[in-house]
């Protein structure tokens, strides 16, 4: 199977490595991650071993090979993925079965009506970029995937199947977008939390002051973002927090670099949800204008 895998962040390297048994091209944007990985393949680091796999490599494009493949995997970040879904929108050629795998929900609207098969996938994996050609495996969660059309179940089902051949825990998911709406209310609690404080994750458990404004968050950020169960899910946002205590989040990470984050899928989102369901967020509109602040101030 030929597969393409647009996206060459932590994530993108991981799903390319464990689909090592397949034809695999990863596409990115810079000439110098091109070459690295050319000349020295992807290294995938976990806590006990390496692995070391060499898929080809080339720069992305919007008119690239990567349409050819059998399978197109979309790895990049919220905010590159969706000016390409718009101009895909208005694109007559029809694309082979897609997957997935952003932050937020804000790509969602976008892929409703597509003619071809379109899987989501929720990451519940810790992982981070070392360098252009390492990614570090810090946290063993899954992989879940399931279709957003009737023609993407076969897919899903294909893909859950290679990804744990390839030694990555997956699972077939029907229900994809209550996944995904649990893990945009886990995102939402943790990440802008982490970033303001500029802290590892673990330290929203351990200083009351924190662990207040993170029990705050989480019942505003539900009043908006629907799920089954709240006490079970503040467990579970519990639980994440525990679990990578050691970690930082993604927005962090972002902000200490000096990149990109991805709060407009984010809070962003939960916000324009807000507005629509004439829902008031303080803390969540608070955290917003907070990061986006500090973004701008960055950059400039």
């Amino acid at each position: 199977m030929k597969v393409a895998v647009i996206g060459s962040g932590a994530i993108g390297m991981l799903v390319a490595a464990s689909l090592r048994s397949h034809d695999v091209t990863i596409y990115v944007r810079r000439k110098e991650q091109m070459m690295s990985i050319r000349e020295r393949g992807i290294e995938v680091r976990r806590e006990r071993s390496k692995e070391y796999t060499y898929p080809d490599c080339q720069r992305f494009t919007y008119d690239g090979t990567w349409r050819k493949a059998d399978l197109i995997i979309f790895a990049m970040k919220q905010y590159d993925i969706q000016p390409l879904l718009e101009k895909l929108q208005i694109d007559d050629r029809q694309l082979p079965a897609c997957v997935f795998l952003q932050n937020g929900m804000a790509h969602i609207p976008l892929l409703k009506g597509w003619r071809s098969p379109v899987v989501i996938g929720v990451v519940t994996h810790g992982a981070m970029k070392s360098n252009d050609r390492v990614a570090v495996h810090t946290g063993e969660g899954n992989l879940f995937l399931g279709e957003l059309n009737k023609s993407g179940e076969p897919t899903a089902h294909l893909l859950a199947s290679e990804m744990i051949q390839g030694g990555l825990k997956a699972s077939y998911e029907h229900k994809i977008e209550q996944s995904l709406q649990q893990k945009l209310v886990i995102n939402a609690c943790i990440n802008p939390l982490t970033a303001l404080y500029d802290i590892y994750n673990g330290e929203l458990l351990e200083c009351e002051e924190y662990y207040s404004n993170l029990q705050a968050l989480f019942y505003e950020v539900i009043q908006v973002i629907q799920i089954e169960s709240v006490e079970e899910h503040w467990e579970t946002v519990r639980r994440v927090i525990q679990q990578t205590a050691n970690n930082r989040s993604s927005m962090s990470v972002d902000l200490r670099s000096n990149h990109k984050t991805e709060v407009d899928a984010i809070l962003g989102y939960i916000l324009e949800e807000g507005r629509s369901m004439s829902v008031s967020l303080p803390l969540v509109t608070f955290l917003y204008h907070s990061i986006t602040g500090m973004e701008r101030r960055q950059s400039s």
